[in-house]
């Protein structure tokens, strides 16, 4: 006969929510700390294993003049960006270059979405509908979406960042075509 377990002592009779800002904090501690900690492992295991991170260096038949200058345990990070489009068509090819502008696109439309939230911020902050009636209580959740109630005129502000990035993902887009024809 199976016995059947009471399940009802690994519920909590009282349950303490927490906040977004407690768990941004937790959020930022536990996945900051576990980027550092791989980070610098990346570090130390880049300069003691190069066969594996500069492979086009390592054999006699793949080596190209980019990969000769493996560059310091922290430069690497700016030098990368000094290499020409051009050299790394030639000497990676048309892949390495195509991911690398994919990459770029990436970082653009990230930053258009951050000056986007530097207008998005104060006008779901400003919008107290929600904080006057008692339902928002953390600061944190005042700078978001959540904080702007049905109909209010603050969801303007979403529209036009959502215009400004859609816009801004296109005009990349049709730079990007017109570069590759010149």
């Amino acid at each position: 006969m199976t016995e059947v377990h009471d399940i009802r002592f690994l519920q909590s009779s009282e349950e303490i929510p927490l906040s977004s800002s407690e768990i941004l904090r937790a959020t930022c501690k536990i996945y900051g700390s576990l980027f550092l900690v791989l980070f610098v492992i990346f570090l130390v295991v880049r300069v003691r294993y190069p066969k594996v991170y500069n492979i086009k260096n390592s054999y006699n038949n793949l080596k190209t003049p980019i990969a000769e200058n493996p560059f310091g345990l922290f430069s690497w990070m700016w030098n990368v960006f000094k290499i020409s489009y051009n050299d790394i068509v030639e000497q990676c090819g048309m892949d390495a270059a195509t991911t690398i502008r994919l990459l770029e696109s990436g970082v653009k439309l990230s930053v258009v979405g951050v000056v986007c939230s530097a207008f998005l911020f104060p006008a779901y902050n400003f919008d107290t509908t929600l904080e006057s009636e008692g339902i928002v209580s953390d600061p944190l959740d005042s700078l978001s979406l959540s904080n702007v109630p049905s109909g209010s005129h603050a969801a303007i502000a979403t529209t036009v960042g959502a215009y400004i990035l859609f816009g801004a993902a296109m005009f990349f887009i049709v730079r990007e075509r017109i570069s590759c024809y010149i």
